[in-house]
């Protein structure tokens, strides 16, 4: 019985080897180790099986394991002249094992910091301390720790295995979109020294701004957390804010208890792990709150239902005697906005302002802090809790929130930005009658996305003059900003990286890709002979590249991305790339102190030594503005905007871009006033020389997109001349060259144009004073946000007045 035994064992044993016997020889020494010592230990008596777990072994680095494995085995093995001078070979060899004692010092730094981060975890402090008695620590070559214990017998045993884990963390793809803005929150659990967590914090640490998930670490074997606290440097990232950790064998009932008390909180999106004991409590983390999650959605449906029976419930004539102008109730209105923006939210804020400074009441939704998105759910409840009579949003509408925003409360979006979910016509046909949208330009949307033509308020940006006073500060306070020059903007990407970036997202389309490149090196040519208007004349570049090259993208929602996505932001950054190098040079050529302000700009190859870091709204940018000798606007869509605006309120003097969008005004109204004087019929088609005016007009109106056209015949398109009776309607407030007198002295289109203002300027305090005092007041009379909600608020009574009428 016992020579059969044998036998067999010495068979199975062999074919074990067999079986692995290529994998060293590969370079995977783990699987093989973990593998072969299992049959070990099952009693495998084989000596090739032995000699080669020692090689594996030395291979790693674990010498101190390859030692005892070959002082257990027999006198007979060890005789072997192979075997003699192996041993001869390790003799003198680092053992590959940690002396605990020389991590003791961080070890006390980290257990200070844990405990000061997680008082409770002191209650684990008599297990983490006695990690050096219980358990070896071990080292391999390739920078991996691996940990073992010993069985009474004195077999040591590794924890849970030994794992190439640097490898494997290297090659594993974490479950969230990397090309995404946002992503939820992380459950990771079964981690090894707390190498899984720092991939997962480091992976989300740099998301959209300031935005970055939380953590949720959970860790049964507290010995195997404490071991973390022995390997690692540093524990910051544990301790962040946007980590918190549940060690112990309850820690699933923590981890409930936690949620339970913060319903707001949304639950873990992803989990991870790297040990199948992580998987298990990976799966009864998810089982334990899945009441939770049960509760929270019944609750939000109930809550739902009720704030849509109530507006449901509203008599027809509500809309009209809450917006009549002598109210004699003050409104109810509830901005949504988020945190995670570089503008909106102040200015979300500042318009909230002007709400309150005319008698309303405003309240605002926005995250809490910087690591949970906004759940529909509290939208809902504010909602119900509020009962608003008007809610305002900024570059979003009702659709994008679905069921939590009733389609019967009147709702405003302020187009401030032309993304692409709102350049649709699904984007324009989702409006519904209470629905509301204001827009530099409202005919482009009726026209071009199907918004509906009554809707929509034609307005600009808007500043708030308290915020952005043009008292002096104090020299304490605007001494860290002083410079001769000052830039405020985030395009900071070059275009070459933006360029392989949106390369990406049109990797499915051939055509689409073919034609990023050929716009891409087609573009720079716009710049070439300043002042020439490339963001003017993208549209038209496109249409000339797709002609010349015979690419056709597989989709119209394709051909409208290459514009809006691709084609009019990549115009964008080089239109301010491109005339920060002529400042730039200038700066340097002068000994001049040139400062830009946003993210970015630190990595920018040209412009990173002027960089200054981001700059926040309100204080610091007023500041920034006064401080500047010169401040720059630089935008290729028109120089009004909410930067120049904030900046000469608060006093700043500026120097302008040129672009052509600054003077269209003038054009303009030689069309409108030609358009007035021949009336011609929609469709009909005139020779030039029966409407002369109107053709110069159109001619001059084409160059400032960067076409230049002559026509001998003409037919005018229906709406032809909507978007600019749209201008004349707000007194040309969108072209900076009609709101200020001054644009002609401080505009330059050229390197040469701005080395000549700025030298002049830099040397006459007098001049700058006097025009930046005059901008200042067209900005204070024309652009307020009080203004702003007159108007709107005018504006809806009178599409309410009219659907309370027709009904």
């Amino acid at each position: 019985m016992m020579g059969q035994s044998q036998s067999t064992a010495q068979s199975k044993s062999s074919g074990t080897l067999r079986e692995l016997d290529g994998q060293p020889e590969q370079g995977d020494h783990y699987a093989f180790l973990n593998a072969a010592l299992g049959h070990l230990e099952a009693g495998a008596d084989d000596a090739a099986l032995t000699l080669q777990v020692c090689r594996s072994y030395i291979a790693l680095g674990l010498i101190g394991p390859a030692r005892d494995l070959l002082r257990s085995t027999s006198s007979e093995f060890l005789s072997q002249p192979e075997i003699q001078a192996l041993r001869e070979t390790i003799a003198r060899a680092r053992s590959g094992r940690v002396a605990w004692g020389s991590l003791q010092t961080q070890f006390e730094s980290n257990i200070a910091r844990l405990y000061e981060r997680f008082p409770k975890m002191r209650g684990h402090d008599a297990v983490f301390r006695s990690i050096p008695r219980e358990y070896e620590l071990y080292r391999t070559s390739d920078g991996n720790f691996q940990i073992a214990t010993r069985s009474p017998d004195g077999r040591r045993r590794w924890l849970p295995d030994l794992s190439d884990v640097n490898r494997v963390l290297v090659s594993a793809k974490l479950p969230h979109n990397p090309k995404a803005l946002f992503c939820g929150p992380y459950l990771v659990a079964g981690d090894r020294f707390g190498a899984l967590f720092n991939k997962v914090f480091g992976a989300t640490q740099k998301m959209f701004l300031t935005f970055s998930p939380r953590i949720y670490v959970i860790e049964a074997d507290v010995a195997a957390f404490g071991i973390i606290l022995y390997v690692s440097d540093s524990i910051e990232r544990l301790c962040h804010e946007r980590t918190d950790v549940f060690v112990g064998t309850n820690c699933i009932d923590r981890l409930v208890a936690y949620f339970e008390q913060r319903p707001g909180l949304p639950a873990p999106e992803f989990a991870v792990r790297l040990t199948s004991s992580g998987e298990a409590l990976c799966n009864q983390a998810y089982e334990a709150l899945q009441p939770r999650a049960a509760a929270l959605e019944q609750k939000d449906r109930e809550r739902r239902e009720a704030v849509h029976r109530y507006y449901a419930l509203l008599p027809p004539p509500q809309w009209k005697q809450r917006f009549e102008p002598d109210r004699k109730k003050r409104l109810r209105v509830l901005g949504l906005t988020s945190r995670f923006t570089t503008y909106l939210q102040y200015s979300m804020r500042d318009w909230g302002a002007a709400f309150k400074d005319r008698g309303h009441e405003f309240r605002i939704i926005i995250e809490e802090n910087d690591h949970d998105l906004l759940p529909r759910s509290r939208i809902s409840e504010v909602i119900d809790e509020f009962k608003p009579d008007l809610i305002t949003i900024i570059d979003h509408l009702r659709r994008e929130y679905g069921s939590a925003i009733p389609a019967n409360v009147p709702l405003v979006c302020w187009i401030q930005d032309l993304l692409p979910h709102l350049a649709s016509a699904d984007a324009g046909r989702s409006l519904g009658g209470l629905d509301f949208y204001i827009a530099r330009e409202p005919s482009a949307f009726i026209h071009q996305y199907a918004y509906p033509a009554s809707q929509g308020l034609a307005w600009m940006m808007a500043t708030d003059d308290r915020t952005y006073s043009n008292q002096s500060m104090s020299e304490d306070e605007l001494a860290l900003y002083r410079c001769d020059v000052s830039y405020v903007s985030s395009h900071s990407t070059l275009p070459q990286k933006f360029h392989e970036e949106r390369r990406q997202w049109f990797a499915n389309d051939p055509a689409a890709l073919q034609l990023l490149d050929y716009l891409f090196d087609a573009l720079p040519g716009l710049f070439a002979e300043a002042p020439r208007p490339a963001y003017a004349a993208a549209p038209h570049l496109l249409e000339q590249v797709k002609e010349q090259t015979g690419l056709v993208p597989a989709s119209t929602e394709t051909d409208r991305a290459l514009l809006h996505s691709y084609l009019y932001p990549l115009a964008e950054l080089m239109f301010r790339q491109s005339t920060l190098e002529w400042v730039a040079d200038f700066c340097d050529r002068t000994a001049r102190v040139l400062h830009l302000y946003g993210n970015g700009w630190d990595a920018h190859p040209r412009f990173g030594r002027y960089a200054r870091g981001f700059a926040r709204n309100g204080p610091e940018l007023r500041a920034i503005y006064q401080a500047s000798t010169i401040n720059l606007q630089i935008i290729g869509t028109g120089a009004v905007h909410q930067r120049l605006l904030d900046g000469l309120a608060a006093g700043g003097f500026f120097l302008i871009r040129y672009t052509p969008a600054d003077m269209i005004h003038e054009p303009a109204k030689r069309y409108l006033a030609a358009l007035r004087k021949y009336n011609p019929v929609v469709g009909v088609e005139y020779d030039a020389n029966d409407i002369p005016e109107l053709i110069e007009a159109i001619e001059e109106l084409c160059r400032l997109r960067g076409q230049d056209r002559r026509f001998d015949r003409i037919r005018l398109p229906p709406g032809g001349g909507a978007k600019y009776e749209e201008m004349e309607a707000m007194n040309y407030r969108r072209a900076a060259g009609a709101v200020f007198g001054e644009y002609g002295d401080v505009s330059f289109a050229s390197a040469d144009q701005f080395a000549q203002l700025a030298e002049r300027f830099l040397s006459d305090s007098e001049r700058r004073s006097r025009i930046a005092e005059s901008m200042r007041g067209a900005v204070v009379n024309d652009y307020s946000y009080g203004a702003l909600v007159d108007d709107l608020l005018a504006f809806i009574f009178k599409r309410v007045s009219a659907d309370a009428t027709s009904a």
